[in-house]
């Protein structure tokens, strides 16, 4: 069965990269091109099992996705996996970070890591219910 991924990046070649990379392997990839696609995406009833996450987009930013993420109890046992090319990046909670240019391996390696988390979560049916998405600092 393939594996959801939603990949939230702004830039169109960090896009096609990355579909080529995982394109003939068992991941079902979408795309949101700003912070405001991927809260619509997210809203979605069919969650990914893995967001890559660019922290560095205009509009609603990757921080503030990854904000609503944490304060949803639907979503925030989603794995996310930060991709940037930001230099000294940490993300909030330990969550891991890709920095590019990244290689295909790199970027399948964190990739398979997040599928062993999403494999350990709770069943979707025992999490607690969703609550709404919120803008914060709005």
């Amino acid at each position: 069965m393939a594996r959801r991924v939603l990949l939230v990046e702004p830039d169109w070649e960090t896009r096609r990269l990355v579909a080529e990379a995982l394109h003939g392997l068992p991941f079902e990839l979408s795309f949101a091109n700003s912070g405001e696609q991927a809260l619509l995406a997210l809203k979605s009833s069919v969650l990914p099992e893995v967001v890559l996450l660019e922290p560095a987009m205009s509009g609603i930013s990757g921080w503030e996705v990854l904000a609503c993420i944490d304060a949803d109890s639907r979503l925030c046992l989603v794995p996310v996996l930060v991709v940037t090319a930001l230099p000294d990046v940490s993300a909030p909670h330990g969550r891991p970070v890709l920095h590019k240019p990244f290689t295909t391996e790199q970027l399948l390696a964190a990739i398979a890591r997040l599928c062993v988390i999403a494999d350990t979560a709770p069943p979707r049916s025992s999490r607690p219910p969703h609550r709404s998405m919120h803008r914060h600092g709005a």
